[in-house]
C-alpha cells in the first residue's frame, strides 16, 4: 500500500518534469528540423547562385567571342546569305567560332526575319524558317541574349545530354539588328564542375549540421539528466515534507497527494481523493475552500485558515492553514494550483486553552484587585479616624496649658 501511495503522490511531480523533458526533446527535434531545412535551402540557393554565376561568366565570354569574330563579316553578308561569296564568309565565321569555342557542338545563324542562313546541323537546312520564331527572336532582341535547354531532337542528333542553346544578337555599327546566332553549347564539363561544388556544399552543410545537432543533443541530454535528477529530488522533498502538498488541475480535479496530505485528510490512501473534483466535494463547499481554489485557478495566490470536516474518520473537524499558489505553463496561463496545507488543530486547541486560562487569570486578578481596593479603603478610613483623634488630643493639651497659665497668673497653683 505504501508503494501505491508513493506512486500516486509522485505522479504529478514526475509528470511535470517529464513533460519538461519531452518539451526539451521536442525543442531539439524542432531545432534540428529548422537547421536541416535551413541547411538544405541554404545549400540549394547557394549552389543555384554559384551555378548561375558560372553560367553567366561562361556565356558572357562565349557571346563576347562571337561578337568579336563577327567583325570579320560584312554587315550585309547575313542578309545576302544565298550569295556564294557571302555564304562562304559566313562559313568562315562559323569555323572560327568552332575553333575558338571548342565547347560549341553546333550552331545556327539566322537572318533578321528568322530564316536560317547557315547551320551545321543535319536535320535542318538553310532557308528554313520555324513557325512562330518571331516571338523567340523578339525575346532575344529585348534581352540581348537568351539561354535555355536545347530541344530533345537536337540532343539526340548531337548525342549530348547536357546541351544548352545560347542566343545572341548580331548588330551593325549603328546598333541595328543584322542577324542572330544560336550556339549549341556542350555544358558537360561545367555541369560536372558545378555538381562537384554542389556536392561539396551539401557535404559540408551535412557535416556542419551533424556537428551542430550532435552538440545540441548533448546539451539537451545534460538538461534531461538534470531535469530527471531535479524530479527525483523534488519527489523526495514532497514525500518527506512535514506539510500536506497536493495539486489541482484547471478543471478542479485533484491530481497528486503527498503522504502528509493523506494523513491530514484522514483517508486510507491517496487514491481515495485523486481524481475527485474539489468543486463537487461537500466539505470544501461548506468551508468555502471551493471559492478559494477557484480564485487560485484564476491566477490569484491565497492564504487562509479554515475549519474542514475530514472526508473520512467520522466527519472529524480539523483546522487547516491553506496556502494556494497558481502554476503556469510556458505560455503564462494557469494550468494547475499547488496547495500547501498545515494541520493547525492542536495549535487552535492550545490557543483556546490559553484563552480560557487568560480569562480565569483575569477573573482572579479582578477579585484580588477588588480585595486590595477594599483593604485600602479600610486603611484610609482608619487613618482618617486616627489622625482626627490625635488632632483633638493636641487641642485638649493646648487648652489645659492655657488654663494652667491663667491659674498661675491669679496665684493659684494647679496640682
Amino acid at each position: 500500500m505504501k508503494a501505491m501511495i508513493n506512486t500516486a503522490n509522485t505522479k504529478g511531480t514526475q509528470s511535470f518534469y517529464l513533460n519538461r523533458k519531452r518539451t526539451g526533446r521536442n525543442t531539439l527535434i524542432i531545432v534540428g528540423v529548422i537547421l536541416i531545412t535551413l541547411g538544405i535551402l541554404g545549400s540549394f540557393f547557394s549552389s543555384q547562385a554559384i551555378e548561375k554565376f558560372f553560367w553567366e561568366a561562361r556565356t558572357k565570354s562565349e557571346i563576347k567571342t562571337v561578337i568579336e569574330l563577327y567583325k570579320s563579316l560584312e554587315e550585309s553578308d547575313i542578309a545576302r546569305w544565298q550569295e556564294a561569296d557571302a555564304n562562304e564568309r559566313i562559313g568562315v565565321f562559323a569555323g572560327k567560332i568552332e575553333q575558338y569555342l571548342p565547347s560549341i557542338a553546333a550552331m545556327k545563324i539566322f537572318a533578321v526575319d528568322g530564316t536560317i542562313a547557315w547551320t551545321d546541323l543535319k536535320k535542318v537546312q538553310p532557308g528554313y524558317k520555324k513557325p512562330g520564331i518571331e516571338s523567340e527572336l523578339q525575346e532575344v532582341t529585348s534581352a540581348g541574349q537568351m539561354i535555355k535547354s536545347a530541344s530533345e531532337s537536337t540532343k539526340q542528333e548531337l548525342i549530348k545530354e547536357n546541351l544548352l542553346e545560347i542566343w545572341t544578337v548580331l548588330k551593325g555599327t549603328r546598333g541595328e539588328t543584322l542577324g542572330f546566332v544560336e550556339l549549341y553549347f556542350d555544358s558537360s564539363d561545367i555541369t560536372a564542375f558545378i555538381n562537384k561544388i554542389q556536392y561539396t556544399i551539401w557535404g559540408t552543410t551535412t557535416i556542419v549540421l551533424g556537428i551542430v545537432i550532435t552538440l545540441l543533443g548533448l546539451a539537451f541530454r545534460k538538461q534531461d539528466d538534470l531535469i530527471v535528477h531535479q524530479a527525483r529530488e523534488l519527489s523526495n522533498v514532497i514525500e518527506k515534507s512535514p506539510i500536506g502538498i497536493y495539486t489541482i488541475t484547471k478543471k478542479g480535479v485533484i491530481e497528486t497527494f503527498n503522504p502528509k496530505m493523506v494523513e491530514i485528510s484522514g483517508v486510507k490512501n491517496a487514491s481515495v481523493l485523486i481524481g475527485k473534483n474539489v468543486f463537487e466535494m461537500g466539505s470544501y463547499k461548506e468551508a468555502g475552500l471551493d471559492k478559494l481554489i477557484a480564485e487560485g485557478l484564476a491566477g490569484n495566490a491565497f492564504e487562509k485558515e479554515l475549519e474542514i470536516t475530514s472526508v473520512q474518520g467520522g466527519g472529524k473537524k480539523t483546522y487547516r492553514h491553506y496556502h494556494g499558489v497558481p502554476l503556469k505553463d510556458t505560455k503564462g496561463a494557469v494550468d494547475h494550483l499547488l496547495l500547501m496545507v498545515e494541520d493547525i488543530t492542536e495549535r487552535k486547541a492550545l490557543e483556546a486553552k490559553a484563552g480560557d486560562y487568560a480569562k480565569g487569570l483575569e477573573a482572579k486578578i479582578d477579585a484580588r484587585t477588588k480585595e486590595l481596593q477594599t483593604r485600602i479603603a479600610d486603611l484610609e478610613q482608619f487613618e482618617r479616624v486616627t489622625v482626627g483623634r490625635e488632632l483633638r488630643m493636641t487641642e485638649l493639651k493646648q487648652e489645659i496649658e492655657k488654663m494652667r497659665i491663667k491659674l498661675e497668673s491669679v496665684g493659684v497653683s494647679p496640682q
